[in-house]
């Protein structure tokens, strides 16, 4: 699961809606999730608790749902409030790294975590969120930064985040992740119209297209990609989260 939760957006929160996230996870029966613009330290609207991760890890263990953690904090604060990515897997987190890909006064950084779905067989989850103040050939410089990083690392590899771009406005962006070899979890779903001004990532729909993403490279394929429109605990965002499931073995069929 890609989700940025939207903490930086100035929307009101209180521990209901982390309680909410919580249960979202748990329904959708996620095993790696990546969540942008988490917080450990809260001053928007609202009267949520600061630490937003252990309050999810706590609440998911509560539930009988728990998940391994890494948490990587960014050096922003907006409007009062300052957060970071994180990454939770119902898989033991076997190694963790990060790698700054930007010198601005906003840093972007892209996370990695190492897990094994399969015994013996290594996973690499990556995360990242682009900052929409860049303008696109700041992103493309970024990207393949982030290219570069991630491929130095064999095997299967997942990457998800917001990337604050779309096919349709910054094509040429997007397909640097297509040329390198990544698989767009949106490509092969296309009657879910990920890619469509009617069904974006965005609340509510329509509100902007798709830019928010789950890639996939030398894994085999998805067999599904969805955004969950119809759980309501997944609204809590001025996002949607993108959810896929990922063929991590060749299909004997």
């Amino acid at each position: 699961m890609s989700w940025n939760t939207g903490a930086w957006n100035g929307l009101e929160y209180n521990n209901s809606h982390l309680d909410q996230m919580c249960y979202g996870i748990i329904e959708e029966k996620i095993d790696l999730a990546g969540f942008g613009e988490i917080v450990h330290v809260y001053g928007g609207p609202g009267n949520a608790v600061d630490n937003w991760v252990d309050y999810i890890i706590s609440c998911l263990a509560a539930n009988n749902y728990p998940m391994h953690a890494a948490y990587f904090p960014q050096d922003f604060t907006y409007k009062n409030t300052t957060g970071g990515l994180l990454m939770l897997s119902k898989f033991p987190i076997l190694d963790y790294s990060e790698v700054s890909i930007g010198a601005e006064t906003v840093e972007n950084f892209v996370v990695q975590t190492t897990v094994q779905p399969i015994p013996g067989h290594d996973l690499h989850f990556f995360q990242s969120h682009l900052f929409s103040s860049l303008d696109i050939p700041e992103k493309a410089v970024k990207i393949g930064a982030m290219l570069n990083y991630m491929n130095q690392f064999p095997g299967p590899k997942v990457v998800v985040g917001d990337m604050n771009f779309s096919p349709q406005t910054e094509p040429t962006n997007h397909q640097m992740f297509m040329n390198d070899g990544w698989i767009d979890s949106g490509l092969g779903f296309v009657g879910q119209e990920l890619f469509t001004v009617d069904s974006c990532c965005h609340r509510p729909p329509g509100a902007l297209l798709q830019i928010d993403y789950v890639f996939l490279k030398e894994g085999y394929g998805y067999s599904d990609s969805y955004v969950p429109y119809d759980n309501p605990n997944l609204a809590v965002s001025d996002h949607w989260p993108v959810i896929a499931t990922i063929n991590f073995q060749e299909s004997e069929g």
